[in-house]
């Protein structure tokens, strides 16, 4: 019999397709991305861009109900090519964004 491996995160996924944009802190390279998943301590993008493990970026996002675009700071924790040619990239925030991200809860 497998064994399944247990859910590691801590936070509720939230689905979601909007577009960002995007800044790999490495390689100073800036794209427009599209988040598919958001959560306190991290999210799900898609993008042209090859990403490597622990490449270090920020993205910007319009929170529902502010202003000024939300900067979220966080390393690749994994990068995987889809059969499109677009990359599926897991970014994991440098600290637990509770208060930031809340708007996104009442969807």
């Amino acid at each position: 019999m497998l064994e399944q491996a247990s859910e590691q995160r801590i936070f509720e996924r939230h689905a979601l397709f909007m577009p960002a944009s995007f800044h790999d802190t490495d390689s100073h390279a800036r794209d427009q991305v599209f988040l598919s998943e958001i959560c306190s301590s991290g999210l799900r993008l898609k993008t042209q861009n090859r990403l490597f493990y622990r490449d270090q970026v920020k993205v910007n996002i319009h929170v529902p109900g502010q202003d000024a675009p939300v900067m979220l700071e966080g390393h690749v924790v994994w990068a995987k090519i889809r059969n499109d040619h677009m990359w599926d990239v897991g970014v994991k925030f440098l600290k637990p964004l509770l208060v930031e991200l809340a708007p996104f809860y009442n969807f």
